[in-house]
């Protein structure tokens, strides 16, 4: 996986097998300061999660559909697209 962490920069994290998913929920517990995350699937389809279920809460998502993962400030993001890319936005005041 690329260790870029320019803001709004994609970042391939692989397709299917090739998605290194241990790694990925590294990164998400990296950026992420807060032990609870929104999970944004649909309009409809958002929920709440500790950051330690993080990885069972996306692994039936994760390279399937587009997605966000919003800290509880709405200051902190990762979007994640079903194309098997992902960025990392910041919120700086």
């Amino acid at each position: 996986m690329n260790n870029t962490r320019e803001n709004g920069a994609w970042v391939y994290i692989g397709n299917g097998d090739e998605m290194n998913r241990d790694s990925i929920i590294k990164k998400i517990n990296e950026h992420f300061d807060s032990d609870n995350l929104y999970i944004a699937h649909t309009r409809n389809e958002s929920i709440e999660i500790s950051k330690k279920y993080i990885g069972k809460a996306i692994e039936s998502i994760l390279g399937r559909v587009s997605f966000l993962i919003w800290d509880t400030n709405f200051k902190k993001v990762i979007e994640f697209d079903r194309n098997g890319v992902m960025r990392f936005g910041e919120f700086k005041d």
